[in-house]
């Protein structure tokens, strides 16, 4: 075999001259080049040498030294990779079909264009700088891999398992990741950015600073036990989205589509959410203290437990939405359109509104049973709310509509609302009166008569309510 020969040769000048000779010869013959199907190669130095389009079926590699070789268009289907060495090779459009790669060496390596790896394995393999863009990667294995800075741009990753491996700033822009799952890998600046795919996952990776997933479409995305700072999802498409056992802090999901998403156990400190959509999306156990939700949306949103203290929700829109025991201590909420949404605690207090600005929100029909000490709700519509049991010491009310609206032991101490407008249902309401009385305006006074007549009426019916 006159490649195994040129391989031993003492000048591999001439060797590599012969085997391109060889190579050239088999082209111009058949269109393939050199036929090494099943030969043992193993140990040999074949750095450097011209093998486009050979057919390495089955060939045994072991230990074989093939650095900047040129396989472009070579079939190795089911070769035998073991301490391989391609540092700086050419593998463009190679078929790899089944290939199984053990502790073998890609570094800076071209495997571009890939025609078929479906059912590959590489296990332990240094990939770092690797290229790997426009190939066909479905069903691909990576197992303590090292994909440092590597590249897979529109590439096709459908199933691909990713486990164990380092993946730090390594590129995957626009490839195609459904069902691609990566876990317990570090994905420190991994760019995902317009990759599409429905179920991709992350699962407890050991670093997750910087990853990117801008302009993705990811629907079902699932993030298990990641731990990152400033990440980035601007305009992410991930209906359905699942986050569970997460630390996102300063993540960025400006403009995002989340709706339908569930995220529990999560803390997203100094997140971003300007004008992100979370309709139908279920919050548990989250902390998005220092948010920004401005201008975001929240049809029929659910949370509960969550801390928002701090967090930017003007021009939010969450009509249905319902909030159980959270905290929106000196938030933001001005101008929300909160149509028949609830905040709900149990007891009142342990849903804290203190101190949050509300001031033009749209409390329509809304069911209010929380602590708004000292917060500011000033020219807000509640008509028809609720607001039974709810707190309102020192708050601002000013101006206030209140048309039809049901206060049950509400607490008004030292409440200001000059300026309320419509007659509401009031009972047992501690301060309401006085704070009325102290007010000015005629429309005020108009409700504090009628307050004071509607509980003599009360006093009058001497049933006792349960």
């Amino acid at each position: 075999m006159r490649v195994i020969a040129a391989a031993r040769s003492d000048d591999p000048v001439a060797a590599r001259k012969v085997v391109s000779e060889l190579t050239e010869a088999c082209l111009a013959e058949s269109g393939r080049g050199l036929d090494l199907t099943a030969v043992d190669l193993s140990g040999l130095d074949l750095s450097g040498f011209d093998l486009r389009q050979a057919t390495l079926n089955r060939t045994a590699l072991y230990g074989t030294d093939l650095s900047a070789a040129d396989l472009t268009g070579a079939s190795l289907v089911c070769a035998g990779l073991e301490r391989t060495n391609f540092t700086d090779a050419v593998l463009r459009g190679a078929y790899v079909h089944a290939v199984a790669a053990q502790a073998s060496v890609f570094v800076r390596a071209d495997l571009s264009g890939l025609i078929d790896a479906t059912g590959a394995l590489f296990h332990g393999c240094n990939m770092s700088q690797a290229r790997l863009d426009h190939s066909e990667l479905a069903g691909v294995t990576f197992y303590q891999c090292n994909l440092a800075s590597a590249q897979a741009r529109s590439s096709d990753l459908r199933g691909a398992v990713f486990n164990e491996c380092r993946m730090d700033d390594a590129d995957l822009t626009s490839a195609v990741v459904g069902d691609c799952t990566i876990t317990r890998s570090g994905v420190r600046g991994l760019t995902l950015a317009r990759a599409r795919g429905q179920g991709l996952v992350i699962q407890r990776p050991s670093t997750a600073d910087g990853l990117r997933l801008s302009g993705a479409h990811l629907p079902s995305l699932r993030l298990s036990a990641v731990r990152g700072r400033g990440i980035t999802a601007d305009s992410l498409n991930a209906t359905g989205i699942d986050v569970l056992d997460s630390h996102l802090a300063e993540a960025s999901f400006r403009g995002a589509d989340l709706s339908g998403g569930r995220w529990s156990r999560v803390g997203m400190d100094g997140a971003v959410f300007v004008g992100a959509a979370l309709a139908d999306s279920s919050w548990q156990h989250v902390s998005v203290c220092d948010a920004d939700f401005a201008e975001a949306t929240g049809e029929s949103m659910t949370a509960s437990e969550c801390s928002f203290a701090r967090a930017d929700l003007s021009g939010f829109a969450g009509r249905y939405s319902t909030f159980r025991n959270c905290d929106f201590t000196a938030a933001d909420l001005q101008r929300t359109y909160l149509y028949r949404a609830s905040f709900i605690g149990d007891p009142p207090s342990s849903a804290c509104m203190a101190h949050a600005n509300l001031d033009g929100a749209n409390l329509t029909q809304a069911y209010l049973a929380a602590d708004f000490t000292s917060a500011s709700l000033r020219h807000v519509t509640a008509t028809y709310a609720r607001v039974n049991q709810s707190i309102f010491s020192d708050a601002d009310l000013s101006g206030l509509s209140m048309f039809r609206a049901s206060a049950v032991k509400t607490d008004f101490t030292s409440a200001r609302v000059t300026g309320t407008l419509g007659l509401m249902f009031a009972d047992r309401c501690i301060g309401l009166s006085a704070a009325l009385d102290a007010s000015v305006d005629p429309e005020s006074l108009r409700i504090a008569k009628f307050i004071t007549d509607f509980d003599g009426l009360i006093a009058s019916d001497n049933r006792k309510s349960t």
